[in-house]
């Protein structure tokens, strides 16, 4: 992994143009907010961006490569992938929660680049801009509703 680094003001308005586009419903100010608190990581295929476990300290947003996120399920030992992140999803959101603690570990499949949101830094600009914390929150929700289809899709077929 790279040293995480905080964007130039180029690239700050080349990140705040990739936030609008993953979250509709932004103001140009908004995204340049998110785009002021976000970090860019890259990482090389067959690195773990975080395990099970870990305490959850940052949001991620895949800009570029693949993801998988691993759990283990039942008595399986060994992690399971039970779903894939895609360019311009988000992932790692129970770093959100009230007990942020990741119940998945996420692996890159393909290099990746993602932008890091600080969990504390990302909801203090939800508190202080309800319609920006909105936004968010909508994005948030349709990945979790994404993760649990997929969830359920792969326990149907492990049934069948």
């Amino acid at each position: 992994m790279k040293t995480p680094r905080k964007a130039s003001a180029t690239s700050a308005a080349r990140i705040a143009g990739q936030i609008s586009g993953r979250l509709p419903g932004l103001t140009g100010e908004q995204a340049r907010k998110l785009a002021g608190i976000a970090r860019q990581h890259s990482y090389a295929a067959g690195k773990a961006i975080f395990k099970c476990g870990d305490e959850g300290k940052e949001i991620y947003m895949l800009l570029k490569g693949r993801i998988a996120l691993k759990a283990r399920f039942g008595t399986h030992v060994d992690l399971v992938t039970f779903s894939t992140v895609s360019p311009m999803e988000l992932f790692g959101w129970s770093s959100l929660t009230d007990k942020p603690i990741k119940t998945a570990c996420a692996d890159v499949v393909e290099d990746a680049q993602v932008l890091a949101f600080q969990a504390k830094e990302l909801l203090a600009l939800c508190d202080a801009d309800p319609t920006l914390g909105y936004v968010v929150m909508r994005a948030l929700f349709h990945t979790v509703s994404q993760r649990l289809i997929a969830t359920r899709h792969w326990v149907l077929d492990l049934l069948t």
